[in-house]
């Protein structure tokens, strides 16, 4: 019912019972979440209503339909782009796409786009590494690297390309010994899913990672970097985990997550750092079924949060941005987005007029003042501005 009327599908909330059930209390947690979602709330009692023998304590209305936030439009063309399972990278002035699939087959070209002049520059597929999609990739401040993904079989290698000459160059395997996520750290690398390992631009060289003092994900995990640590949290080994440690470069040293408040298990979810905490959301449980709950995690004091579900949309396999002050989530499940403030815990509807018809296998990257994206079977990305 709440669901309902929170979604415009109804207008007017009764509710009855004796004293003591909890019915104020339930009506004020309604009329909380109602009042973040921007309705009007106006509370009133009836005695009795007219031609019902049953009467209603308490009557609800909401009468103010929230607007959508935001506005979608649209990238320049960019003919023979179009791909799934690509990897994009933000630049500072560029956002770069490469590799993924098409109804072609896997793809080891890709292009480079600024939204400052609305344009696409090809890149060279000279020197590229070998065709693949759902691999990772990161900026550097100098370069993007390319590593691992899928081919014919699952890759151990990867590519080094700079944007300025327009370049590939080769990176190291020697040592490469795990594939999944990556990060940057500001002069390493750090890749953990099967395996764990760094890799050294500077030196072009990898070396392990020290084993972690617990069993962790080996897939669907989220991996995100904290300006000092690296942490990984969730995802699935042998079954669904709902736990997560820090890894500390400098020493080579791991510190276990409390576990208290952590968020269920789950795998497929979004982990995004805001400058202070780690915000995990979405993904999907044993079943299959996504998720609209998340925790945020503070490492200062090893404490999580809840985080408030009120309009939140249940989403696995979807897309997060940080804004500076906003968490964006858009597609996986749904091709539906919302925002959520970290200051006031409340999520906020984003409009979809205009926005992509995909909503997996896309990129998404944030671009300083716009969310852009990337991905589907259109030469047309998307570009959203909150």
């Amino acid at each position: 019912m709440a669901n309902a009327a929170l979604n415009g599908h109804g207008s007017l909330a009764l509710l009855d019972g004796a004293a003591g059930v909890g019915k104020t209390r339930l009506l004020e947690v309604f009329a909380e979440c109602a009042t973040w979602r921007g309705f009007s709330v106006v509370r009133g009692r009836n005695g009795r209503l007219a031609g019902n023998a049953m009467s209603a304590d308490h009557i609800w209305t909401f009468s103010t339909v929230p607007s959508a936030i935001g506005a979608w439009g649209q990238t320049s063309i960019a003919p023979s782009l179009e791909r799934l399972f690509h990897s994009a990278v933000w630049t500072g002035t560029e956002m770069i796409i490469w590799g993924g699939s098409n109804s072609v087959g896997l793809l080891q070209d890709g292009g480079r786009y600024r939204p400052a002049t609305n344009s696409w520059a090809r890149m060279t597929e000279i020197g590229a590494p070998e065709r693949r999609a759902q691999h990772a990739a990161v900026w550097t401040g100098a370069e993007m690297i390319v590593w691992s993904g899928a081919g014919q079989q699952v890759l151990f290698n990867g590519g080094r390309y700079e944007p300025v000459s327009d370049t590939w160059r080769s990176m190291s395997s020697a040592g490469a010994t795990a594939v999944g996520p990556v990060l940057w750290t500001g002069s390493e690398m750090l890749v953990f899913g099967q395996g764990a390992a760094r890799y050294d631009p500077a030196s072009d060289s990898w070396r392990p990672i020290s084993a972690p003092p617990m069993l962790l994900g080996l897939s669907g995990h989220s991996i995100v970097w904290t300006g000092t640590r690296m942490i990984v949290w969730g995802g699935e080994r042998s079954g669904l985990l709902n736990a997560g440690a820090a890894y500390d470069p400098a020493a080579d040293t791991w510190e276990v997550l409390n576990a208290n408040g952590s968020p269920s298990p789950r795998r497929g979810h979004s982990g995004i750092w805001t400058g202070s905490e780690m915000l995990i959301w979405g993904g999907e449980d044993s079943a299959g079924a996504a998720l609209n709950t998340g925790a945020a995690y503070n490492p200062r004091t090893n404490t999580w949060r809840p985080m408030s579900t009120c309009g939140a949309a249940a989403k696995s396999g979807h897309y997060t941005v940080w804004t500076g002050s906003e968490m964006i989530v858009w597609g996986g499940t749904r091709t539906t987005g919302q925002l959520y403030d970290v200051a006031t815990d409340a999520w906020r509807q984003m409009s979809t007029l205009n926005s992509p018809l995909a909503a997996l296998g896309l990129s998404a990257v944030w671009a300083g003042n716009q969310m852009l994206i990337w991905g589907g079977a259109s030469s047309i990305g998307a570009r959203y501005q909150p």
